[in-house]
């Protein structure tokens, strides 16, 4: 009899560790989701062979789209949500000409002070996807915030990102 009661302590023993340590794995799993899931940083993107950075600064506000743009963050977003939009007030803007290699840039004074967005879906630890706004071939602009804020929501992402052609970047 004594090998039974043993048996069933050990029994109950070993489910309440099993218990205790799933219990711990979830909360150490929804920690780790609240922390990680940050725009801020420096994130990366490789396609086709070219390499596109994107620099956020959540405290200062600022984005930084290597060799392609400069900006101010003007909405307060919320930078840990899995998707979101940044609106974007242009302090620095690059045209690219890609007619004839080399490809050759300048920079266009007449888009700074405009506002564009940069769309992201999908946050997790170390990626995400992010595409700036598009109508067409041009760069979606408004020339005030009011405007922009208005056009550039989540209801209408689908007006201005083709998700299809967008890869994740990496952190």
């Amino acid at each position: 009899m004594s090998n039974l009661k043993f048996c069933l302590h050990r029994n109950r023993g070993v489910k309440v560790f099993t218990a205790l340590f799933l219990v711990s794995m979830f909360i150490a799993c929804s920690m780790e989701d609240e922390e990680s899931g940050n725009l801020n940083g420096i994130w990366s993107n490789n396609a086709n062979g070219y390499i596109s950075t994107i620099k956020i600064e959540t405290s200062s506000k600022t984005i930084d789209y290597a060799d392609n743009y400069q900006g101010k963050i003007v909405n307060s977003p919320n930078f840990t949500a899995a998707n979101g939009v940044i609106i974007i007030e242009f302090t620095k803007y690059i045209n690219w000409d890609y007619s004839s290699e080399p490809y050759t840039s300048s920079e266009n004074f007449e888009k700074i002070g405009k506002f564009g967005a940069l769309y992201w879906k999908q946050l997790k630890p170390n990626s995400v996807y992010m595409a700036d706004a598009y109508i067409g071939w041009e760069h979606a602009m408004f020339d005030t915030i009011e405007n922009a804020t208005e056009k550039f929501t989540m209801d209408n992402v689908g007006d201005y990102i083709n998700w299809s052609i967008v890869g994740p970047y990496k952190k």
